[in-house]
């Protein structure tokens, strides 16, 4: 897209910068809403039994293992 916005711009061609700005407005965004809280991707090692009783639980089990280490902290301090 914006190849052929330097192409349309350096031939002088305003047809075409119309064009593409308008197709540029009507692309929906895709894609998952940016969430209000983020979290850090890190890589971490953790016993093979722990990490085979937490995915035994299904989907989700990457934050349950957060909720536990939030919990975890909650206690400590």
């Amino acid at each position: 897209m914006l190849f052929l916005a330097f192409v349309a711009e350096s031939y002088g061609n305003q047809a075409t910068l119309t064009a593409l700005s308008q197709v540029s407005r009507e692309v929906p965004v895709v894609g998952r809403p940016k969430a209000a809280v983020t979290k850090e991707r890190i890589t971490i090692r953790l016993s093979l039994e722990a990490v085979a009783e937490f995915r035994a639980t299904g989907s989700g089990w990457q934050t349950r293992i957060d909720k536990a280490l939030q919990e975890y902290l909650n206690t400590q301090y």
